[in-house]
């Protein structure tokens, strides 16, 4: 932020006492740090209103130079009187505008700390009013710059929370307001941190030079919304409508939030569809191992069956006769058989004996 206007322009000297009865404690009601966003627009208002203040001045003072009315430099002189009390309220409205984006616009208690002092001119001075005003600032800027952002990036924190008390350990040692934001400035751009792209500190850079809203839509444009050829037809869309929305002069703050909201809804999204594929894949993946786990079983029995049966039709065609497995005497039984079936189940197969109900049976299966 600028420097404030120079009161000894107006031409007039105004009461020098000062009053120390009153600790002047700076109020906590604010959030900190600013975005870049708010940064920016704070800047940009504080120099307007410091540039309002001085045309102000010099019409007063052009104004006053151009009457006739005789001055007497008395204490009732009516001239200075008129005087004073325009330049009073050209320095109010100052300290006192309610224009957007004025950084102690949250700073209620302040503000009507100082319209206090305002309302009381035979108690304070503009000296006693622009030194509240510096002290305030100052802390306002302090917390700023010195608080470390919640969502700052883990590997470079060490070094912000450095930096942040190095600056912090300037404030306290009374560095001007000027050489300390300069600082931040510098250290921000051409000391970017490891992680931050050259892109990235040439965006910064930009935007710092940059000195009018238009100006501002452009840099944020060119580093949001360059399109790329590897960008695929819904990426481009995207950067297609931000980019008009960068135009249509609403905070960059406010479109890269409906941005990143719009991003964090579209991740939902592809989140729940992957998540209903990993479902239907999964049920899919139990459905075949239920399957698998069923011919097993089937599989499994079968072989039981065959091992523990009592038992078994007789091989010959025309028989049909059943034979008894379990019999003493023994049961006429294919060699060649057994030694398949015994070969079938080592190989994870299943080979059925031949059994028989009598030696004529045996023979006559056997007859080429």
């Amino acid at each position: 932020m600028s420097s404030l206007a120079n009161l000894s322009h107006s031409g007039i000297e105004f009461q020098t006492r000062t009053h120390h009865s009153k600790q002047f404690v700076p109020f906590e009601d604010f959030r900190y740090p600013l975005s870049l966003s708010e940064r920016i627009q704070q800047g940009d208002q504080f120099r307007r209103s410091g540039e309002e203040l001085s045309t102000a001045l010099k019409n007063i003072d052009a104004f006053f130079s151009s009457q006739t009315v005789p001055h007497t430099a008395q204490p009732d002189c009516e001239t200075c009187v008129a005087k004073k009390q325009r330049i009073w309220q050209a320095y109010s409205n100052y300290y006192l505008g309610n224009e957007p984006g004025r950084w102690d616009a949250a700073l209620l208690a302040y503000r009507e700390e100082i319209a206090m002092m305002f309302n009381s001119p035979g108690k304070y001075t503009l000296e006693d009013i622009d030194q509240r005003f510096k002290q305030e600032l100052r802390e306002h800027l302090r917390k700023d710059l010195c608080t470390l952002r919640p969502d700052s990036d883990p590997l470079y924190r060490k070094t912000l929370t450095e930096f942040n008390a190095y600056l912090k350990k300037q404030f306290e040692e009374n560095e001007p307001v000027e050489y300390i934001i300069k600082t931040a400035i510098d250290m921000e751009i051409d000391h970017p941190h490891p992680f931050q792209s050259v892109e990235t500190a040439r965006f910064l850079h930009q935007l710092h030079n940059a000195t009018t809203t238009q100006d501002r839509a452009q840099v944020y444009k060119a580093y949001y919304c360059t399109p790329s050829w590897d960008d695929s037809p819904q990426q481009k869309n995207i950067k297609a409508k931000y980019e008009r929305m960068f135009d249509s002069g609403l905070s960059p703050d406010a479109v890269i939030s409906q941005w990143k909201q719009e991003a964090l809804e579209t991740q939902k999204q592809e989140i729940s569809k992957l998540k209903h594929r990993l479902g239907d894949l999964k049920m899919a993946q139990s459905a075949h191992l239920k399957n698998k786990a069923a011919k097993k079983a089937e599989q499994d029995q079968r072989i039981q069956d065959v091992v523990h049966k009592q038992t078994a039709r007789c091989n010959l065609q025309s028989c049909g006769r059943e034979v008894d497995l379990t019999a003493e005497e023994g049961v006429l039984e294919c060699a060649v058989c057994d030694w398949l079936a015994a070969k079938g189940q080592t190989e994870g197969g299943l080979r059925e004996n031949a059994y028989y109900c009598c030696e004529e049976h045996v023979e006559e299966d056997f007859v080429c």
